[in-house]
């Protein structure tokens, strides 16, 4: 069964301040170098928590990048959690 870890980026101070209070300063990483080659200042958070500010994104203007690690291996950006699908 694969482990994964999810880390949000905040690109702007609101959201910032707002994945700090969920989540703490405990688990905040900075210049974290990502399977992309660029170094990112990341939240380390459970799953629910992405799925949360996902929900709020729009509502609350939100500006964030959900980044995910397989196992041990590298964070990567995750683009398309929680994106809603294309209408045909």
């Amino acid at each position: 069964m694969k482990q994964y870890t999810w880390f949000i980026e905040p690109l702007d101070y609101t959201t910032n301040v707002l994945v700090f209070n969920e989540v703490g300063d405990g688990n905040f990483s900075d210049n974290v170098l990502c399977a992309d080659g660029q170094k990112h200042n990341l939240y380390k958070c459970p799953r629910k928590t992405v799925y949360s500010l996902c929900k709020s994104k729009t509502m609350l203007n939100l500006k964030f990048n959900i980044f995910i690690r397989e196992g041990n291996g590298k964070i990567r950006q995750n683009k398309l959690l929680y994106q809603k699908a294309a209408k045909k």
